[in-house]
């Protein structure tokens, strides 16, 4: 297990972030840059992945950063539906296409486990001090921090605002 103390440490964040880099490169090339409306949606499409999943952390509930992981899976089909129409213009290669399609499909299975595993556990969150920080492991949450761990929702806990989960063997 590991603490997430930032949006930067989940390893979804992570790969969405390698996907922005990825579709920024091959859309600068010409002429993939010349189509500014396909540029423009395909990138805008990647970024919303990415950026959905840290406003998603930052959220005071289960509900609502599950809400957010859904936005970031959806705009991770829609980067791969986009790919389609790159492709057909000639503006990415099939090995291109192929490399991309797959770790959009990588990030979305990730999002989907995490977005399974939040509506499983029926998990609630409230903030503590500051939204945004998430403890990964099991123990005693400390000031400013989620403390995800598994079991019933317990009074007190919600009252200091932790969220009772546990993420098991799935890398977040």
């Amino acid at each position: 297990m590991a603490t997430a103390t930032k949006f930067e440490d989940l390893e979804v964040w992570q790969r969405a972030f390698d996907l922005v880099k990825e579709v920024y490169a091959f859309s600068r090339e010409p002429p993939f840059s010349r189509d500014f409306s396909l540029k423009d949606q395909v990138r805008r499409a990647a970024t919303s992945c990415m950026t959905n999943i840290a406003e998603g952390f930052c959220r005071r509930s289960a509900t609502e950063f599950s809400r957010f992981l859904d936005i970031a899976r959806s705009s991770g089909a829609e980067v791969q539906s986009l790919l389609y129409v790159a492709r057909s213009q000639d503006y990415i290669s099939d090995g291109q296409f192929d490399a991309c399609y797959s770790n959009c499909q990588t990030l979305r299975f990730k999002i989907g486990a995490l977005i399974r595993y939040l509506n499983d556990n029926k998990a609630t969150a409230q903030r503590v001090e500051e939204p945004g920080t998430w403890n990964l492991e099991l123990g005693p949450p400390e000031p400013g921090t989620w403390n995800l761990e598994l079991g019933t929702r317990n009074r007190e806990a919600r009252k200091l605002g932790t969220w009772n989960l546990e993420l098991g063997t799935w890398n977040v």
